[in-house]
């Protein structure tokens, strides 16, 4: 069983503590239930996550899903033109946007650099905020 759990924008304890009751009433009811967090805030949404991750089998759509299939599709991009998944250390790669999404794709591409290529940042992503709260990670 799959259950997906949106929630509108809130910032506070009672939030925090719904989401917590969720979770644990889901689990004990279903307690194989894999529990999907769907268009949360953007400044909720990575804590969210990171808290339950290790706990309950969940995860969130913006972040890991969108970085899944930006993933596959570079991969897929860098397999078309002939080169293999090492060649993804000398790509540029910008990603633009303020939301989760934005970060799970930075996420999986540096996880595969990490995991697949065994390459250590030397300094971190460079990270530029605009006034239009438009992000600009680059990972190079």
């Amino acid at each position: 069983m799959t259950l997906t759990l949106i929630l509108v924008y809130y910032n506070s304890e009672e939030y925090f503590s719904l989401i917590d009751e969720f979770m644990r009433a889901v689990t004990k009811r279903w307690p194989h239930v894999l529990v999907q967090f769907e268009d949360f805030s953007n400044e909720n949404a990575l804590p969210i996550l990171e808290k339950y991750r290790y706990k309950y089998l969940c995860f969130n759509d913006d972040i890991q899903g969108t970085g899944a299939v930006a993933l596959s599709g570079v991969l897929s991009a860098l397999r078309i033109r002939g080169s293999d998944v090492k060649s993804l250390a000398k790509e540029r790669i910008v990603i633009v946007g303020a939301g989760s999404a934005g970060v799970g794709v930075a996420n999986s591409l540096a996880w595969t650099m990490v995991t697949e290529l065994g390459i250590r940042p030397e300094v971190p992503p460079i990270t530029l905020k605009f006034p239009s709260n438009l992000i600009l990670i680059a990972l190079t």
